[in-house]
């Protein structure tokens, strides 16, 4: 995902392209909740909570790279 700072008044944080590939990598549904840890100026770790209790693959977003 691309990360955006965008002045104009004040500060505006948003998460840019990648968005919908994210989501679908990462299997996200209606309700879920995302934490986003900023690591690095512009490196984040994201937490997810699922809504469905009873999902079987929860995991950070750089677990999955540190399992290749």
């Amino acid at each position: 995902m691309m990360y955006n700072a965008h002045r104009q008044g004040g500060k505006h944080y948003y998460l840019d392209k990648g968005w919908k590939g994210f989501a679908f990598d990462h299997d996200l549904a209606d309700g879920d909740c995302l934490v986003f840890h900023m690591t690095e100026r512009a490196k984040f770790k994201v937490y997810i909570f699922r809504a469905n209790p009873d999902y079987e693959s929860d995991q950070t977003s750089d677990d999955s790279e540190d399992e290749e």
